[in-house]
């Protein structure tokens, strides 16, 4: 699989698949950078559980998003303390919508910047 110029992969409708394996170039002997994304029965996104993303402070982030809004019924970018493990607040401002003129599949992005150090 490759990516377009802003690193996306279009698999377009995954008729009778259930998951897929995704392992960095970089890392293919490393199996535990190896994702698996279980695709759920219904139309909603579903992200790995306990995964993380290493984000720089000035990096932005796209991840898919299957709403035409940002709400928090919807979204939600809670920060967490790392000494506990506890909620502190929810980020829901460093989170934009990028509406994706592809939109063929009913996918938007939200595009998440400006966040301190820590964990989300």
């Amino acid at each position: 699989m490759k990516t377009d110029k802003e690193g996306i992969v279009y698999l377009g409708k995954l008729k009778n698949i259930k998951h897929f394996n995704a392992t960095p170039q970089s890392s293919r002997i490393i199996r535990s950078h190896q994702k698996t994304w279980v695709l759920p029965q219904t139309c909603h996104l579903n992200y790995p559980d306990n995964q993380s993303l290493t984000i720089l402070t000035q990096e932005k982030v796209r991840l898919p998003f299957k709403h035409s809004s940002i709400k928090p019924t919807n979204f939600q970018l809670l920060e967490v303390s790392q000494a506990s493990g506890t909620y502190i607040c929810n980020q829901i401002g460093k989170a934009k919508l990028v509406v994706n003129e592809r939109n063929k599949y009913g996918i938007n992005y939200v595009e998440i910047s400006g966040l301190a150090e820590g964990l989300y």
